[in-house]
């Protein structure tokens, strides 16, 4: 990821896209499981994504994704097996941290 940018202010700093990316289960997605958690381990080691959590019913789950654009985002989720295969879908919601700029 190019993660190379510059601020409003002018200053040099990484700047990335913040997703909540939401995933439901629409198959078995038992053959991929191994697969699904070595990626998102990846991406957590990365620091691609900064927090994970599965839904309460398990029917997929929650994570916090950064990426350059909308379009890489949907690109990486193609590496999730259980995504690739079709079993597994992923909404993405751009967000942004709030801040008091009062």
């Amino acid at each position: 990821m190019d993660t190379s940018g510059s601020n409003s202010s002018g200053d040099d700093e990484e700047i990335l896209m913040q997703f909540l990316a939401i995933s439901t289960i629409r198959g078995d997605v038992s053959p991929h499981l191994d697969g699904d958690f070595a990626v998102l381990d990846r991406w957590r080691r990365e620091g691609t994504v900064t927090a994970a959590w599965m839904k309460a019913d398990s029917s997929g789950g929650v994570f916090v994704f950064s990426a350059d654009s909308r379009e890489e985002a949907e690109e990486a989720l193609q590496q999730i097996p259980a995504v690739a295969h079709g079993v597994t879908e992923v909404s993405l919601i751009a967000v942004m941290e709030v801040v008091d700029t009062r």
